[in-house]
């Protein structure tokens, strides 16, 4: 496996890490803007984010969130035959339903999120492929009830030092980044074409995603305004964390009481360690996924978690052995493997 201190790995220095932290403010910010913001040539910004994207380092890409089309996002746990749990989890991770999978528990447990876009998509994994499944021992199956934090906040930590008037400036170049209100704008049978354009490049040009709908530029663009808009579709950033200097993930699980759901879901999702903080149901309803430099970080962060306040019972702490998956991208070594562009895109 590739580490950040492997020859083979690609070099990170201050400009790259601030051109990922600009992408996660504004996934689709034009070259111009992030030369502007970080005071280089636009030429530069555009070769090291192709560098960056083409070694592995970063995807940008667009998602459904299920909540806004009426649907469940549900987080799986399934146990297996020793051997079994690889297979089982490569064979989920190629499902466009399902967003990120894990090895944990020495190797033999998956973890993994399903967001299917309608009930029998959800139903035939849920109750049919996976229970019929010869290797599963066990399935745990939790909704999400809330995330923490907005959908398309992220994981923070990689030494950046953008200014505050730059974060200001790029926030302001992208008023989709959080959606107002909770309901979403129902999909359509002709949106497909520019959703999956959207989920192998998320900075794809209105041109190119005009010539993957055969849409016009201008149908493209408001079908596209009105789709971030209302939060049916929203921008992600997966980034190589390994390679940035972080190959400690772990998956945390607390019981807390729900009097204090809000408050300590809504702090831990404040700690730059954390991608992802949720209330869910099931044997535990609160989880986070934290990623840190090493075993000593994992320590110091979670022996503090009882600092943020009273009301948390139980804590369980599941490393991951593995990566498969992360939120749209299949994980190869310590690197994210970039989809096949259509032809039109070439």
């Amino acid at each position: 496996m590739a580490t950040a201190q492997d020859p083979q790995s690609p070099r990170i220095d201050e400009l790259d890490r601030d051109i990922l932290h600009a992408l996660q403010l504004n996934p689709r910010a034009g070259f111009a803007l992030l030369a502007d913001v970080l005071g280089v040539s636009e030429q530069t910004v555009a070769r090291r984010y192709g560098r960056l994207r083409s070694a592995g380092v970063v995807r940008v890409f667009a998602l459904v969130d299920p909540s806004r089309i009426g649907q469940l996002d549900w987080t799986l746990r399934i146990s297996c035959r020793p051997h079994g749990a690889q297979p089982l989890a490569r064979a989920l991770a190629e499902r466009a339903d399902v967003s990120w999978v894990s090895l944990t528990g020495g190797g033999a447990d998956i973890l993994a999120s399903v967001r299917s876009r309608s009930a029998d998509e959800r139903d035939e994994l849920l109750l049919g492929r996976i229970p019929r499944t010869a290797q599963v021992l066990s399935m745990t199956a939790s909704v999400v009830l809330s995330r923490f934090g907005h959908q398309n906040d992220a994981w923070l930590p990689y030494g950046s030092t953008l200014p505050d008037s730059a974060v200001e400036r790029l926030f302001a170049g992208a008023p989709h980044r959080h959606p107002v209100g909770s309901g979403g704008e129902p999909l359509e049978p002709g949106d497909q074409p520019l959703i999956d354009a959207l989920a192998v490049d998320g900075r794809a040009s209105v041109a190119a995603l005009a010539a993957a709908t055969g849409w016009t530029p201008g149908r493209t663009r408001r079908r596209l305004d009105t789709l971030l808009a209302s939060g049916t579709l929203y921008l992600d950033v997966d980034v190589a964390a390994e390679l940035l200097g972080y190959p400690v993930l772990a998956m945390l699980s607390l019981t807390v009481e729900p009097a204090e759901w809000d408050r300590l879901g809504t702090a831990l999702a404040a700690r730059p360690e954390v991608g992802y903080a949720a209330a869910t149901t099931g044997p535990t309803n609160v989880s986070a996924s934290l990623t840190v430099r090493d075993v000593r970080e994992l320590y110091t962060f979670t022996s503090s978690i009882g600092s943020l306040g009273p009301g948390i019972r139980q804590l369980q702490i599941d490393p991951v052995v593995r990566r498969i998956k992360q939120a749209g991208s299949m994980v190869e070594g310590s690197r994210l493997r970039l989809p096949t562009l259509p032809p039109l895109w070439r």
